[in-house]
Formats: structure tokens, sequence, C-alpha cells
């Protein structure tokens, strides 16, 4: 079992237990999407490792893309003129999700 997919899968669902209100709406809402067929009520007792790899995606996107992605600096960069670059840390991520679903 690769560790760093079990280590990305944890981080994700510590992430969601923090969750409330709104964001956590969506979070059930993504799941729902992904797999219709659960049922839910006030509690979801959900095991993350049955998840399908779109629902992990857009799961981490929304949780803890934002959380992993701030921008800290002061908005005067040099910028790309409008170009998304991406830079080693998040091909390395992209490259962490498509390992999700293998």
């Amino acid at each position: 079992m690769d560790t760093g997919r079990c280590e990305q899968k944890k981080d994700l669902s510590e992430a969601i237990t923090s969750l409330d209100g709104v964001k956590l709406e969506k979070v059930i809402q993504i799941i729902h999407e992904g797999i219709p067929e659960i049922q839910y009520t006030k509690e979801i007792k959900l095991e993350i490792d049955i998840l399908p790899l779109h629902v992990l995606t857009k799961l981490y996107n929304f949780v803890l893309w934002p959380l992993r992605h701030t921008n800290t600096g002061t908005g005067k960069g040099t910028g790309t003129g409008g170009l998304k670059q991406k830079g080693m840390d998040e091909m390395a991520e992209a490259e962490k999700i498509r390992k999700l679903g293998e």
C-alpha cells in the first residue's frame, strides 16, 4: 500500500471532520454526487477508502487545496500575465491525486 496515498487520505479525513456549516454541507454534496446511493441524516459514517477517485479529487480540491495553497504574498509579484503555471509542488500533488485512483 502506498504510504503517500494513505497519508493524503488521512489528511483529508481529518480535515473533513473539522469542517462545519456550509463547508461540511458542500462535502456531503460532493460525496452524494459521486455515490448517490449513500443515505445520510445528521451523521455520516464513511469509509474514505471506498470513495472513487473523482470524488476523492473533488474533496481534496475543496478541502485541502485551499489550506495548502493560500496566497501569502503581497499581491505585487511579477505574475505570468494570466498564464497558469504549475509549480513543482502542484505537479507533485497532482501526481499524488492520480495515484489515489490506482
